[in-house]
C-alpha cells in the first residue's frame, strides 16, 4: 500500500530543515546524491549532519532577524513636549484633562 507523501516509511517531498536554518550550511553538487550539510550551532564548530533533518531544537529561521540585529537598525525616537500614549491604571493626572 502506497500512501501519498510517504515512500518506504519516509516522508518525501519536504525540504531539508537545515536549508532554512540560520545555522545550517547545505552544499549541493550536480547530482541529487551530492549533498553535504553542516550545522554551525555547536559551540563554534561545524558539525556534519548525516541525514535530512525534519525537526531540530536548535532551529533558527534564516529570514527572522535576531534581537541584536533589530536593536542595531532601530530608530530612537525623542519626543519634545508632553508625553503621549498609554498609561497604567491609577496614573491618570486629572489636571491635564481636556473638555
Amino acid at each position: 500500500m502506497k500512501h501519498r507523501g510517504v515512500q518506504n516509511g519516509t516522508i518525501v517531498g519536504r525540504e531539508h530543515l537545515c536549508a532554512n536554518c540560520r545555522e545550517g550550511v547545505v552544499v549541493e553538487g550536480h547530482s541529487k546524491n551530492e549533498v553535504m550539510t553542516l550545522c554551525q550551532s555547536g559551540m563554534g564548530h561545524s558539525l556534519p549532519v548525516l541525514f535530512e533533518v525534519a525537526q531540530c531544537s536548535g532551529f533558527r529561521r534564516k529570514d527572522e532577524k535576531s534581537l541584536q540585529s533589530m536593536r542595531e537598525i532601530a530608530w530612537e525616537v525623542k519626543i519634545k513636549g508632553p508625553k503621549v500614549g498609554f498609561i497604567r491604571p491609577g496614573e491618570h493626572d486629572h489636571s491635564e484633562t481636556r473638555n
